[in-house]
């Protein structure tokens, strides 16, 4: 398979009012595989992975304040391989050089070093 990025969501199920994998339960968000996987892609320095969801996670995020933006990603051990679903309310970045003024679980994604 060949993506034209290397970090993002590749490939979800669809419904006719758009995406089929996202559900939002009370405060949590579930994810759903039932009309098909969902796979995302990852870069860390020169590798690039791929991330298959087969089963159903409920839930995968919690405790979303729903009066607040909050992004949503994965996070994966590179040790293990461990995936865990994890959200932060600041935007992300990414760019060549480390933001002057981070903000606390602020994420940035390293264009120069792919980290």
């Amino acid at each position: 398979m060949k993506i034209e990025f290397r970090q993002g969501i590749v490939s979800h199920p669809e419904s006719t009012g758009g995406q089929a994998f996202l559900q939002v339960s009370g405060d949590d968000v579930n994810i759903l595989t039932g009309s098909g996987d969902t796979v995302v892609a990852f870069a860390h320095r020169t590798s690039d992975y791929l991330h298959t969801e087969l089963n159903d996670v409920s839930p995968a995020w919690e405790n979303i304040n729903s009066l607040v933006d909050t992004w949503l990603y994965w996070e994966i051990d590179p040790q293990t391989a461990i995936v865990t679903y994890e959200k932060t309310i600041v935007q992300p970045t990414s760019g060549l050089t480390q933001p002057s003024a981070p903000v606390l679980d602020q994420h940035w994604f390293d264009t120069s070093t792919n980290t």
